[in-house]
């Protein structure tokens, strides 16, 4: 069955007022609403370009568009809502106080691009495969559908983003399979021995006498 677009409904609700002006203030300079205030401190928080932490993570589809690569080959662009990290997860330093990732990351938009190219093809298959879909199925049916992702880290060298930290996602699973594939991992990482802190021996030695200065 060949694969085609149809228009789709863009799945947007009116966020409401995000701003106070002349209509609802009677002000002349525009003042945000509290609750867009917040959504605009914690996106300056998040960064212009959030990095994601490693490890499964349970995505959804939310639209798949068509375009071109760099190189001028025809290019899937996949759109999925971070939904769930499932991994085992430990803080990095500083970041103590962060919410868990899938309270600081839910709704936020991970992008995937296929190519279609003769020697890319797998690639393409691999994403339809983790929907359990053959690769005539139309994409607007996987819309809404939930798979597992492994999410790595690596440094972007190219586009606007270029010297910053992104995400690449390395591999696909079912829902199921990947699911699993988390609790696998959690509970390998629970297994391991908790890493004792070695403080360091106080010193037997005597404190050095000041040295004194020489009588001239």
């Amino acid at each position: 069955m060949a694969l085609t677009a149809h228009p789709r409904p863009s799945g947007r609700t009116s966020p409401g007022p995000l701003w106070e002006g002349p209509d609802t203030k009677g002000t002349k300079l525009p003042k945000l609403t509290p609750a867009r205030a917040a959504e605009v401190k914690k996106a300056g928080e998040d960064g212009a370009f959030p990095v994601f932490p490693i490890g499964f993570t349970r995505v959804k589809l939310r639209d798949v568009t068509t375009g071109q690569s760099r190189a001028g080959d025809p290019m899937w662009t996949w759109e999925f809502s971070y939904v769930e990290f499932l991994d085992h997860y430990t803080p990095e330093k500083g970041e103590e106080d962060k919410p868990h990732p899938t309270e600081r990351w839910a709704g936020k938009t991970v992008k995937y691009y296929t190519v279609l190219r003769d020697d890319l093809l797998w690639d393409l298959d691999r994403v339809f495969a983790a929907f359990d879909a053959d690769p005539d199925t139309d994409t607007d049916d996987l819309l809404g559908d939930e798979i597992v992702v492994m999410m790595d880290q690596a440094m972007i060298d190219k586009g606007p983003a270029k010297g910053n930290m992104g995400n690449n996602i390395t591999r696909f699973y079912t829902l199921a399979e990947g699911i699993a594939a988390a609790e696998e991992s959690r509970a390998a990482q629970a297994a391991l021995p908790t890493p004792k802190i070695v403080k360091p021996a106080k010193s037997t030695k005597s404190a050095p006498k000041p040295v004194e200065e020489p009588a001239f």
